[in-house]
């Protein structure tokens, strides 16, 4: 991280599947690096988060 880097603390709100990867892909929310490239379909991630949702 630089001087000038501000982290933001993340807020509890509820937000569609879609704004979450587009704010993803704008680079709004960051994802750290990962060992290998990801290989999921977005599809495939929103089913896993939609699964631990419901328990």
């Amino acid at each position: 991280m630089t001087e000038n880097t501000i982290l933001l603390q993340p807020k509890n709100h509820n937000k569609k599947y879609e704004s979450l990867f587009v704010e993803i892909d704008t680079g709004q929310i960051k994802l750290p690096m990962f060992q290998r490239e990801f290989v999921w379909e977005k599809e495939q991630s929103a089913k896993l988060i939609d699964s631990i949702i419901k328990g």
